[in-house]
């Protein structure tokens, strides 16, 4: 009598959780790489065992690119009072920036952006709130790189934002590309645009890549048509076991698919004469 009842999951050795329920909860991490539905963010391709470097020199750099974008959003320094500084002597300066840094040793900085490590080789996320439009920011420092020829990652080999994440079946896939193309579907200033859909699929048996490629053009053919070699935007789907990112995004083909080292060495692509097709690119 006395003894408490344990909630499901949990096991009579001091109230521990059972080794089921840690598998169940590794597969199922591991299942959705860390991704919730709704999220949006950036998916980062990298060089093979410096995932997380990528990962961090990526926020480093979309940080730099929202303290010029949104301002409000950027984290301000916290100002030291002048005049208590003047007070203290050399030593005693020397002595506080110490216990200032040991005492954020270990401590993740806060960032509006999340890392996420996928455990796959090459391929991490980084998240972001909604209040950034993700696609603009990543095209402005695409476009800065082919510019300037400067580029400010060593690791990170392609960059790609996307405004989407859903479960792997083929409704919420093409309801997701539905919600992340809808200025394309409801703006008649946007009508008569030149597209194409990119499909990759990783590691999922269930999802069919022709049946969302015929959904990509069923969806926008109405009001426009497909070009393979010059479109005005680009469909990608990325499916990831049972998680799918969906990407609208323009100027893919000119910004070398958003590859920074094409972009770095060789700058802007000159798209091909354009060739109009019934349906989308593979």
């Amino acid at each position: 009598m006395g003894a408490n009842k344990r909630s499901a999951g949990e096991s009579a050795n001091n109230g521990k959780r059972n080794k089921s329920y840690h598998a169940r909860k590794t597969e199922q991490t591991t299942a959705n790489l860390g991704l919730s539905v709704g999220d949006r963010g950036v998916y980062i391709t990298s060089e093979k065992g410096k995932e997380k470097s990528s990962c961090r020199e990526v926020v480093k750099l979309l940080e730099r690119y929202v303290a010029l974008h949104y301002p409000e959003l950027a984290k301000e320094e916290p100002k030291s009072d002048e005049k208590e500084q003047e007070e203290l002597t050399i030593e005693e300066m020397v002595k506080n920036e110490l216990a200032t840094i040991n005492s954020e040793k270990g401590k993740p900085k806060d960032s509006i952006f999340k890392q996420i490590d996928t455990k796959i080789t090459c391929i991490s996320f980084v998240t972001c709130p909604d209040t950034i439009d993700i696609n603009f920011l990543v095209k402005e420092i695409m476009q800065d790189i082919a510019k300037n020829k400067k580029k400010d990652t060593r690791f990170t080999n392609r960059l790609i934002p996307f405004s989407n994440v859903c479960t792997a079946n083929f409704s919420d896939i093409e309801a997701a590309i539905k919600a992340a193309g809808k200025d394309y579907l409801d703006n008649k200033d946007l009508a008569n645009k030149r597209f194409m859909g990119v499909v990759k699929i990783r590691n999922n048996n269930t999802v069919n890549k022709e049946e969302i490629i015929k959904a990509i053009g069923s969806i926008f053919a109405e009001n426009h048509s497909v070009d393979l070699n010059d479109p005005d935007f680009t469909v990608i789907v990325e499916v990831f076991r049972n998680i799918c990112i969906v990407s609208v995004l323009t100027d893919y083909v000119i910004l070398r698919k958003f590859n920074i080292f094409g972009l770095f060495s060789d700058g802007f692509a000159e798209p091909k004469k354009s060739i109009h097709s019934s349906e989308p690119k593979e």
